[in-house]
C-alpha cells in the first residue's frame, strides 16, 4: 500500500462518526492530513502542536483545573 493511501485510511478511521460529530468535520478536512505529513517531512524545521481532548500525563505545563489527574 503506497504511503498516501495507508494515510488517506487513516484519516478515514480517525473521522469515522461513533456520536461525537466528527462526520461533519470530516468533508471540509480531507486531505488535510497527509498535507500535515507532507510539511512535517519537508525542508526545514517544522514546528507542530498535538491538540486532543484526552488527558496527557506528563504534559507540561500541568492541566489549568482541579481533580485533574497528574
Amino acid at each position: 500500500m503506497r504511503i498516501e493511501q495507508t494515510i488517506a485510511e487513516l484519516e478515514r478511521v480517525a473521522a469515522r462518526e461513533v456520536g461525537r460529530g466528527s462526520e461533519a468535520l470530516a468533508v471540509p478536512a480531507a486531505g488535510g492530513l497527509l498535507a500535515a505529513a507532507r510539511s512535517l517531512a519537508g525542508p526545514g524545521t517544522p514546528d507542530a502542536a498535538v491538540f486532543t481532548g484526552f488527558f496527557i500525563p506528563g504534559a507540561e505545563p500541568p492541566p489549568p483545573y482541579p481533580g485533574t489527574p497528574t
